[in-house]
């Protein structure tokens, strides 16, 4: 048994799937598993391209500007950061979720 990897028509990961040893893909099918690492992960013709974690937070949250002044603007500043960390971390498990959903996910065939 090994992992077929499922993307839609842009190549964004669907879900994967356990498959005989001799199964031969379908369209937007790959056995190459995505890295656990990437946020929507894309498949881009013969590797995922996405990006990390550390690289969507450095892209997104500039740290210069989260202010330490307790009053109402600093703290809805800092309630503005906790919000799009919460919201990357819920992207990256409903991600998981999908590829665990999908069986083996450990990226070996």
């Amino acid at each position: 048994m090994k992992t077929a990897v499922v993307y839609d028509d842009a190549g964004y990961f669907v879900t994967g799937k356990e498959v005989p040893d001799n199964y031969q893909l379908a369209n937007n099918e790959t056995f190459l598993v995505p890295p656990s690492n990437l946020l929507k992960p894309r498949f881009a013709g013969n590797a995922w391209t996405g990006m990390s974690q550390e690289d969507f937070d450095k892209a997104t949250i500039d740290k210069d500007s989260i202010s330490t002044d307790p009053s109402l603007k600093g703290m809805i500043q800092q309630l503005g950061t906790s919000v799009a960390q919460m919201s990357a971390a819920l992207n990256k498990i409903e991600g998981q979720l999908k590829q665990q959903a999908g069986g083996n996910t450990n990226g070996q065939a």
